[in-house]
Order: structure tokens, then C-alpha cells, then sequence
């Protein structure tokens, strides 16, 4: 097992929360999103931890050139996994809080004041806000409204629930180590598993904000990922929360993944995969979504959704200073 070395001193003030970035050889989403917004965050104290799982790519050097006292970098000398990475970012954690951040999304300056003040508010251990998903181009595609935390447990055994992955979300420590952290044996679905143990094990609170924005690309992991692998992966998640109330079907969540290969432009994979589900569970509707796919239609945009997207202020601000970076 690959170990992990720390590469920055710890300051001695300690932080209220601590902002855990796994990442693995993908130094340009790194550098010009997710780790610019951690360590630009507002009115906290916090420290950020960067797990770098083994990249092979300039990330190591490039992460010991930046001079900032709240930066630790953690390393595996071997890649173990995003999961693997976030553990080992909850093991270094001094803060109360734990906020997790993918190395390809980006937060508002102030996402974590915000959510620190709503969870004081509602006297809640776990919080999540709105999430703006931006397109390829980097504009506004749409807008994920993230649920009220009434019954919250419940609709993660139906769906994923909130938007935004971990991205969206800042937790107790203390919680955060009950509930043990990531299931290493996942990697598609160890964010899904984690929601359920958490939602379950704490109070959550919503922060009717938008705070966080997801960038599409074509690198995420179910674009690059074996689909021998992600089945894998799903059929360990079923088992493991079937027996709880879990009404998610193999099925249904292998068609949302093969759509997704739709949107990476690899449309005869998921054609084929539509309809090889269509007829492995009795599915006609998925072989006709599958014939559907080579149909043109006009793309929608922003300005055709029922709901208009509304852009924050500090999105354009953030992809402004990063086109002057």
C-alpha cells in the first residue's frame, strides 16, 4: 500500500475547517479551479489538504511550488483511489469541519462561510447548497437545486439526491469519522454510499444558495471508466444497501450511465449499451431511447429551460481572473 508523505509544514493555529482535494493527473482542472477557490475562501479559518494519488503528471512539482501557509500536500506513491485519497485527507483533518472538494469543480469565495453559518443556524452537522453545472464552453448549462433535509435519508435510497457530489459538502469531523469516512471497496458510487451513511447518522441543513459549480468534461469518471468496472462498482453498492430500502435497479442506473457516454460523444458505445440493457431486462423503451440517440435534435440551451439560469456574480469573476491566469 502506497504511503502518504506530507510536503508542507502545519501552522500552528488551528483551522475550523479543513478543505480535503483528491487529485490525480489532471494539474490544469486543479490548478485553475478547485485549488485557487479553497484557498481563496472568506472570513474562515481553515487549511487545505491535497492528496495527490500518485500522479505521474508535473502535479507534484507544480504543488511544491505554491507558497501558501494553510497549502498540505499529501501524496501516495502509487495511485489507491479517489476514495483512498479522501481517507487519507480525513486522517490529516484539524478542523471541526470537513469540507470536500473535487479537483474539478470550483466553490464561491464564500461557499464556506455560508454553509458554517447555515449549519449554526439550523443546529445541523452536515450542510449542502445549489449547484450551477457549467457546459464545455464553461457558460451556464443549468441550475441543480439541492432538496430540504426532511426526510433526506429516505430520497438517497431512491436517488442521488444532492447536487454536486461532495463537492457541496461540509460535515463534522467528528460525524464524518463515525460514519468511516469512504468505502474504499467503490469509486463511482463511494460519493452515493457516503451521502446514505451520513444523511442517515447526522442532521443536515440546506443552504439556499448557489455555492458550488461543476465543470463537464470529458475526463470524469463515468466518461474514462471500463464499463466492466462501473458495473463492478454498482453491483457492490446494491448489495450493500439492498437489504436497507435501496429501490435503485441495476437497470436503471446503467442507463443513466450509458446516456452519459451519450454526452461524451461516444454515441454508438452507448447506443449499443442502451440496447443490450433493453434486451437483457425486458426494457423496449431503452432500445428505442438507444435508435433515438442518431435522431437530430436542437440543442437546448440555458434560455429554453422552464427555469432561467442565473449566473452568480462570483462564477463570471472566478473564469475571468482564470483566463488572465
Amino acid at each position: 500500500m502506497g504511503r502518504a508523505r506530507a510536503a508542507n509544514p502545519c501552522v500552528t493555529e488551528e483551522p475550523q475547517i479543513s478543505v480535503v482535494i483528491p487529485t490525480h493527473n489532471r494539474w490544469p482542472l486543479l490548478s485553475t479551479g478547485a485549488l485557487r477557490s479553497a484557498l481563496g475562501q472568506e472570513d474562515v479559518r481553515h487549511e487545505v489538504i491535497v492528496v495527490d494519488d500518485g500522479s505521474s503528471d508535473d502535479t507534484p512539482a507544480r504543488l511544491k511550488e505554491i507558497e501558501a501557509p494553510t497549502l498540505h500536500i499529501l501524496r501516495h506513491e502509487r495511485p489507491l483511489g479517489v476514495a483512498h485519497a479522501r481517507n487519507t485527507g480525513i486522517a490529516a483533518a484539524r478542523g471541526q469541519w470537513i469540507a470536500f472538494l473535487d479537483d474539478d469543480d470550483f466553490w464561491s469565495p464564500r461557499k464556506l462561510r455560508n454553509q458554517l453559518d447555515t449549519a449554526g443556524a439550523m443546529d445541523a452537522s452536515f450542510v449542502y447548497s445549489d449547484v450551477l453545472v457549467l457546459n464545455l464552453r464553461r457558460h451556464a448549462s443549468y441550475l441543480l437545486t439541492a432538496p430540504e433535509s426532511d426526510g433526506l435519508h429516505s430520497e438517497f435510497l431512491k436517488r442521488y439526491a444532492v447536487p454536486g457530489g461532495p463537492s457541496n459538502m461540509m460535515a463534522e469531523t467528528e460525524l464524518v469519522r463515525l460514519v468511516g469516512g469512504f468505502d474504499e471497496h467503490l469509486f463511482m458510487t463511494a460519493d452515493w454510499d457516503f451521502w446514505i451513511r451520513l444523511a442517515r447518522a447526522g442532521r443536515g441543513a440546506r443552504c439556499p444558495l448557489v455555492l458550488v459549480a461543476n465543470r463537464a468534461h470529458a475526463s470524469n469518471m463515468p466518461m474514462r471508466s471500463r464499463w466492466s468496472d462501473l458495473m463492478r462498482d454498482l453491483d457492490y453498492f446494491l448489495g450493500k444497501h439492498g437489504s436497507n430500502g435501496l429501490t435503485v435497479t441495476k437497470a436503471g442506473f446503467a442507463r443513466w450511465l450509458a446516456l452519459e457516454r451519450n454526452q461524451s460523444g461516444k454515441r454508438i458505445e452507448a447506443a449499443l449499451r442502451l440496447t443490450w440493457l433493453g434486451l437483457r431486462f425486458g426494457r423496449p423503451r431503452y432500445v428505442l431511447q438507444a435508435l433515438g440517440l442518431f435522431v437530430p435534435r436542437p440543442r437546448r440551451t440555458a434560455e429554453d429551460s422552464d427555469q432561467p439560469v442565473r449566473e452568480p456574480d462570483w462564477v463570471a469573476r472566478f473564469l475571468i481572473s482564470d483566463d488572465a491566469a
